[in-house]
């Protein structure tokens, strides 16, 4: 008889196309979960600029696999003004001490590559007092 499981385990076709075709180990996402960590500590204690300082890391996805991951990031109050260019051309400079960051960190051959998304952040509701 041939393999009855298999058809149980597959992926939704949805999923699967959301995904890019498949879906992610669990391998890549503890590095995802571990990059995350690692990146949003660098950031607040490692780096003197208080703009990337501000940065809040939001999540981190294999783009499209683990040799490359996409970091999300959120401007924090004090970088609602700078710009989108200003940011990412700051977080270029600090990418090699990241990948060193992370490289020491894993036990993997080749340490990820880094691609940045900055998100504003968004405006601020005023608060209505009763």
């Amino acid at each position: 008889m041939g393999n009855h499981h298999s058809r149980h385990s597959r992926q939704d076709p949805f999923l699967e196309a959301l995904a890019g075709g498949h879906k992610p180990d669990y391998k890549t996402m503890s590095l995802c979960k571990l990059v995350r960590r690692i990146v949003q500590t660098a950031l607040t204690g490692e780096v003197a600029d208080e703009i990337l300082q501000d940065l809040a890391v939001l999540e981190v996805q294999p783009a499209p696999n683990a040799g490359r991951l996409m970091v999300v990031l959120m401007q924090g109050r004090l970088t609602a003004d700078t710009s989108l260019d200003d940011i990412h051309a700051r977080l270029d400079r600090v990418q090699g001490l990241l990948r060193s960051e992370i490289a020491q960190s894993t036990a993997r051959k080749r340490t990820p590559e880094l691609a940045f998304m900055v998100m504003r952040r968004p405006a601020q509701s005023p608060e209505v007092q009763p």
